[in-house]
């Protein structure tokens, strides 16, 4: 039990803290609502639980023995980022949240965006194999363990769920400063400037 405790504020720490991820999220909810954020959120655990799967069936094996593997996909993040915030930065707010009518200049952003956006993320790879190390390295020891290995993995995924649904409930709270007539879109690349700086710094 004091494991899984330990697990869930670990996860949260490292799963919630101010990344591409979050503050993404927190973006779009500023820019579509929180309902048609919703979408994308689903789209970013999607992501968050392939490389779950990934790290439990030996992807910390393949980016140990592969530096290749790690330097295509920080440039591969960095390139993705960089257009996810491109249609950040050049978004419109919707005229009315709550509808679903797509209007001229409105952000569409969904599902695959999300996903990609974590498959993409060099942070989030990090994350889950600090996270679930513990667990992967005696994976193979007995059927208690896999058992343990599932719980926290679904763990890990069930915190990221929470933190990053809380990213995208900020969104809306900041629209007024992410869209600010004066001083919006500077804000909006200060912020994404600061993400690609972070991947970039990974990738250089």
């Amino acid at each position: 039990m004091e494991s899984i405790v330990t697990l869930v504020i670990a996860s949260a720490l490292l799963l919630g803290s101010p990344g591409p991820t979050p503050i993404f999220l927190a973006l779009v909810g500023a820019t579509v609502g929180v309902r048609r954020g919703l979408v994308f959120l689903l789209g970013v655990l999607s992501g968050l639980f392939i490389i779950l799967l990934l790290a439990i069936f030996g992807l910390n094996e393949v980016l140990r023995t592969s530096p290749t593997f790690i330097n295509i996909l920080q440039w591969v993040g960095l390139l993705y980022i960089i257009f996810l915030a491109w249609k950040i930065v050049h978004a419109k707010p919707p005229i009315d949240s709550s509808s679903l009518v797509e209007q001229t200049g409105q952000l569409k952003i969904g599902f695959l965006h999300g996903v990609w956006l974590n498959l993409t993320n060099p942070k989030a790879y990090a994350a889950i194999l600090a996270l679930m190390a513990p667990y992967i390295e005696s994976i193979q020891a007995d059927a208690e363990v896999v058992k343990l290995t599932v719980l926290g993995a679904l763990m890990c995924l069930a915190t990221a769920a929470v933190v990053d649904f809380l990213w995208l409930l900020l969104g809306p709270l900041l629209r007024g400063v992410f869209f600010h007539s004066t001083y919006g879109k500077a804000v909006r690349v200060v912020l994404v400037s600061i993400m690609i700086g972070v991947v970039a710094l990974a990738v250089f």
